[in-house]
């Protein structure tokens, strides 16, 4: 068994409660492509893999003959993106826990990097806006690499820039994809929180390794783990 030293964090319902501010973009986005707003319990249920789907399913979800040509895609996309950068962080609140639980991994000497399906530029600045960024090594997003979770090439990007082996690391999000893409990269461990963006799904049968309700337990976790160990 290896020791852990590092810790990779999903952002959008893991550390961030954003919905509110996703929505109100996405509503902006509709508006202006003359279609109906949807409700943000609506708008929850797209998070999680990538922009794309986001835009993709909020888009289809308005009628089932929307025209999805790539042209009309990119100006929804640029219209949401728009509207999102200009609030992104008004409405969004970090879960409760999440600065004490980051300071208490970096207390026993875990790097911390972010992995997230958010785009470079709106990852970087809601971290910047809820004072999040300085904890991390590396923020990983959903454009750095060709594929996003649930493949692994995040993971894996994050592992090849911190140094590490994905033995080495633990997995902290949300949400199913953040399962698959931990397991495909052979983490040690995946940790889900109960709170976030899951689609109202069973997290206690998703495959976690530990389900925690805030990010103060992940140094715990940690440390009794490789105190076992070592």
């Amino acid at each position: 068994m290896t020791k852990i030293n590092s810790v990779l964090i999903d952002l959008d319902g893991t550390m961030i409660d954003s919905i509110s501010d996703i929505s109100y973009a996405i509503n902006i986005m509709l508006e202006k492509m003359c279609l109906s707003k949807i409700p943000e319990n609506i708008v929850k249920k797209f998070i999680g893999k990538g922009i794309n789907n986001l835009i993709n399913k909020s888009l289809i979800h308005t009628s089932n003959n929307i025209d999805l040509s790539n042209d009309y895609f990119e100006k929804a996309k640029k219209l949401f993106f728009n509207s999102y950068r200009k609030i992104n962080g008004d409405k969004t609140l970090v879960y409760s826990g999440v600065f004490d639980g980051l300071s208490m991994l970096k207390k026993i000497g875990i790097r911390l990097s972010v992995v997230t399906n958010k785009p470079t530029e709106l990852a970087i600045q809601i971290l910047q806006n809820t004072n999040l960024l300085p904890f991390f090594e590396y923020v990983i997003c959903g454009d750095t690499c060709e594929r996003c979770k649930p493949f692994p090439d995040q993971i894996l990007l994050a592992c090849e820039k911190m140094d590490i082996k994905p033995q080495q690391a633990v997995v902290v999000g949300d949400s199913m994809n953040d399962i698959l893409s931990a397991k495909a990269a052979n983490i040690t461990a995946i940790m889900l929180v109960s709170y976030g963006y899951n689609n109202n799904s069973n997290i206690y049968s998703m495959g976690a390794n530990v389900v925690i309700d805030n990010l103060t337990k992940v140094s715990q976790w940690v440390h009794h783990y490789n105190e076992a160990i070592f």
